[in-house]
């Protein structure tokens, strides 16, 4: 199981006992969709993405990782995000273990998710309903989304920008929200509040193997 901000694997049993991994109740904000299934959906489809990607030839194959990860492309290639992808639907479908993701995994979630929101967008009454039907057509707000389940979009910030902070603006990146974005509300802190990753994604620094590697979270990090 991966860990976010908020709890994807939680059952809202008082709403729906039918849906196997529960409909979250909606609020004044209006529908949202089912984040556990809004994030398999993602992770499913990049499988055969990277299929896909294997069987072209390299030059080709780096262009269409930038169109579709054009943030996680800038620190990976296609190999190295092939191997991220394994392993975040690995440890995802893992329902027996906690694991928890750097700055590398939640740059390349932003990807993959923002990208499966424009799809969702560009899509007919149809399509919208087949693939997120909790929604009912109507259009996903990611920047909800966000707020409620990643614990900040620091990673985003430019590097240019980041060169430019001072030692103490840099101490508190991954503590507030830095995104572009949208004004985001503090999260509440992060199981990697002193991620290192932080600035080698920033400044596009290929990750180290251990890197992309999911480390194991002892216990369960919802129930501190």
């Amino acid at each position: 199981m991966l860990i976010f901000k908020k709890n994807i694997y939680f059952i809202d049993y008082s709403f729906t006992n039918s849906a196997p991994f529960g409909i979250e109740r909606g609020d004044h904000e209006g529908p949202k969709p089912i984040a556990y299934n809004f994030i398999f959906s993602s992770l499913a489809n990049d499988r055969t993405l990277f299929i896909e990607l294997q069987k072209m030839p390299e030059s080709l194959a780096e262009e269409r990782i930038k169109m579709f990860f054009p943030n996680a492309s800038r620190f990976g290639s296609p190999a190295i995000l092939n191997r991220m992808s394994k392993r975040l639907l690995r440890a995802f479908l893992n329902h027996r273990v906690w694991y928890q993701m750097n700055c590398y995994h939640f740059c390349y979630l932003y990807d993959t998710l923002i990208e499966l929101v424009e799809d969702y967008s560009y899509g007919d009454q149809n399509f919208r309903e087949n693939l997120m039907p909790e929604l009912k057509g109507q259009p996903i707000n990611f920047n909800q989304f966000l707020n409620e389940y990643f614990f900040h979009t620091a990673f985003l910030i430019d590097p240019g920008r980041f060169s430019k902070m001072s030692a103490k603006e840099r101490l508190r990146l991954g503590k507030i929200d830095h995104s572009l974005l949208g004004i985001l509300p503090t999260p509440e802190p992060a199981p990697d509040d002193e991620d290192v990753t932080l600035q080698k994604v920033i400044n596009k620094i290929p990750p180290a193997p251990e890197n992309v590697e999911l480390e194991i979270y002892p216990g369960n990090p919802y129930l501190r």
